[in-house]
């Protein structure tokens, strides 16, 4: 979560002076469901009690806000980040969403600020966000609604989504025939089916954490984080399958895994040596990855700090896993 800094005239003590924001859980009854959520809050360093907490205007709101997305989120609907992730990727103004989806000029703004959407408007807006081509028929439907130049401008890029997603769509159904013999439960797959979609948030969660993500590290961190999760809860989280390599734990499909057009990579020579680095991907929402799963990520993020690309295949080599497997094969999580 951002930290936020309050840096006025405190109403506590009436001086001015730089405070950052503290956060703690608390709930909320919206629609009649008692909803948890994080809580943010200021308090005067002067006197440092109960008595002395305060929140601005603008915190107020986004306390409001995370309440109604923790709502959002438990009945299955798309967040407000999730909404404004939809506008921006099509160049969209929040009236031109809107009219597009032939709602009222102001409904989307309130969704991505106040309003919590009907089910029924929750699925319109995943179908656009999933299919480019349903958002080309909502501009055909509603074409009066703009003008021609404006038209033309969202049509075009509407197209070229399109022509991305199915370069997207191709990437994946690569990935999924590498994982076309592990479609059952079992001690290769850590009983858990491969999900691409978590798969994308999870390495951008961690690219975000860490600066200079390797395409080795992360695939040594993905290993851990299936490890980790296997042997607490008796399952992986991601379905990937390793297999013994060189440099250690390896995944099945590695190379179509980094090609993901949701997987945000980059290829730099340093040192005369050629990389593959992995950026946070701006297209994945990895704020509503579970406290588990972030707890895990987190585990392994801290496990390895400070140490290279060298230092973690060293430290993959010494378990057991490896040393008990022989090159190219299935490691099995029992």
């Amino acid at each position: 979560m951002e930290n936020k800094i309050f840096s006025g005239k405190c109403p506590i003590c009436g001086e001015k002076h730089e405070l950052n924001a503290k956060v703690r859980k608390d709930k909320i009854r919206i629609k009649g469901i008692e909803i948890e959520y994080d809580e943010m809050y200021f308090i005067c360093s002067k006197f440092n009690d109960k008595e002395s907490e305060f929140v601005t205007a603008k915190i107020f709101d986004e306390n409001l806000l995370n309440a109604r997305n923790e709502y959002r989120k438990k009945f299955g609907l798309l967040t407000s980040d999730e909404i404004i992730s939809i506008r921006k990727e099509y160049g969209l103004s929040q009236v031109e969403l809107s009219r597009l989806l032939g709602l009222g000029d102001v409904t989307i703004a309130r969704y991505e600020t106040k309003a919590i959407q009907d089910p029924i408007y929750d699925d319109i807006l995943r179908r656009v966000r999933q299919y480019p081509m349903e958002m080309l028929k909502l501009l055909g439907r509603h074409e009066e609604k703009f003008t021609n130049e404006r038209y033309e401008q969202i049509k075009t890029k509407i197209i070229k989504n399109q022509i991305e997603f199915g370069d997207e769509q191709e990437k994946r159904r690569l990935l999924l025939n590498d994982y076309a013999s592990f479609q059952e439960l079992s001690s290769s797959n850590g009983f858990q089916i491969l999900d691409i979609d978590l798969i994308e948030k999870i390495v951008s969660y961690m690219a975000f954490s860490r600066a200079n993500l390797y395409k080795t590290i992360l695939m040594k961190f993905l290993w851990y984080i299936d490890k980790i999760s296997f042997e607490r809860f008796g399952k992986t989280i991601t379905g990937l399958v390793y297999v013994h390599e060189n440099y250690g734990a390896l995944p099945i499909g590695h190379y179509n895994l980094i090609g993901l057009k949701n997987i945000n990579s980059e290829e730099i020579v340093e040192n005369g040596i050629y990389k593959i680095r992995i950026k946070p991907s701006e297209k994945v929402n990895f704020y509503d990855l579970n406290k588990d799963i972030k707890s895990i990520i987190d585990e392994v993020l801290m496990k390895f700090n400070g140490m290279d690309t060298n230092e973690i295949v060293s430290t993959m080599h010494s378990e057991d896993e490896y040393i008990k497997t022989k090159m190219y094969e299935i490691i099995e999580f029992k």
